[in-house]
């Protein structure tokens, strides 16, 4: 998830292919060679344009860069409009790039920090910061909501959760967990962590009790398929581990995957396709998950040749567009049938 719904200038550049087309309640295959780029944006917060985390909700795209947040509009048959920027204090690069959307609420990773950020619906969302709190670590991994609460991966400072019911005044976080914890993926009332431990599960039904355990490589983003299979991004090199969780208490890991767990590159699940960013190579690699114990590489696609020595960083579904966070900008992709 990432990514259930999802995330996000000037010049640009960049990548990718788009869309989600409703068959039913089925997803439609995105054809990453098939997508026309409609607009890029250089995020002017940022000296470098880089782009590092992206998610959309209700028509809104927040984008966050190395100083804060972008904010934009999809138009339907148009491209997307700049609504503004928003800088994180202190003003200066930070650790910790993530963020999470729920309705009029916005969170953070900033350095050592969780920043919240209350918005307006409608036409202008004009955020402003309400409140912040040490993570317990020196930086802050994935965060997600879960109606009142907002879970975080505090890297060192392990998992933990913060009731945000009354967002200016959030509660003391609590401990999840206390293991390195970079990643985090919540879904059928389960808690899932990549972090140092490898693979950590936790029911969220049951006092926070801890299921089960699995060593692999550090995942830097996870997406569960089906219920059962879990798809970890690993390393610079855009791998994949794989375990099978049928069993929490007993996962079992069908495929470790390799690599230093350094980068910060989100996975798409759509249906029955997923697409992994391949590390510094520019490329995405797009999986067919008919055999999800051993998924096929479907296609290897480099959607722009100019920029294929640059990260992607996260991708994120809205409609009938792809959106891109990427070293190079933020960059919106739309499918035409």
């Amino acid at each position: 998830m990432r990514r259930a719904m999802s995330s996000i200038g000037n010049v640009g550049r960049l990548l990718l292919v788009a869309l989600l087309a409703a068959c039913g309640d089925e997803a439609t295959r995105i054809d990453l060679e098939a997508m026309e780029e409609v607009a890029s944006f250089k995020t002017s917060s940022s000296p470098t344009g880089a782009a590092f985390d992206v998610e959309e909700l209700d028509g809104v795209v927040w984008v966050r860069d190395s100083y804060g947040l972008q904010m934009y509009r999809l138009h339907s048959g148009e491209d997307a409009e700049h609504l503004g920027a928003l800088r994180v204090e202190p003003q200066s690069p930070q650790a910790g790039n993530h963020l999470a959307v729920k309705k009029g609420l916005v969170a953070v990773g900033h350095g050592a920090r969780v920043v919240l950020f209350a918005y307006d619906s409608g036409d202008a969302p004009n955020p402003r910061q309400i409140a912040a709190f040490s993570s317990g670590g020196t930086g802050v991994g994935q965060l997600t909501f879960d109606g009142n609460w907002l879970y975080y991966a505090g890297l060192e400072a392990g998992v933990r959760r913060v009731d945000v019911s009354t967002p200016s005044e959030p509660g003391a976080p609590e401990i999840i967990s206390p293991a390195y914890a970079k990643s985090i993926h919540l879904e059928g009332g389960r808690l899932y962590a990549g972090g140092s431990d490898g693979l950590t599960i936790v029911s969220l039904d049951t006092g926070l009790q801890r299921l089960g355990t699995v060593k692999v490589p550090m995942m830097s983003d996870l997406a569960l398929y089906d219920g059962r299979w879990l798809y970890g991004s690993v390393g610079d090199v855009g791998d994949t581990a794989i375990i099978d969780v049928k069993d929490p208490a007993a996962p079992r890991v069908a495929k470790a995957g390799f690599g230093s767990g350094t980068n910060s590159a989100g996975m798409l699940l759509n249906g029955d396709q997923l697409i992994v960013p391949s590390g510094s190579t520019g490329q995405l690699k797009d999986y067919d998950l008919g055999n999800p114990e051993a998924p096929d590489v479907h296609r290897l696609v480099t959607p722009i040749e100019r920029y294929s020595r640059f990260v992607t960083h996260d991708l994120a579904l809205a409609g009938d567009y792809l959106l891109l966070a990427h070293d190079q900008g933020f960059f919106v992709f739309r499918r035409h049938d």
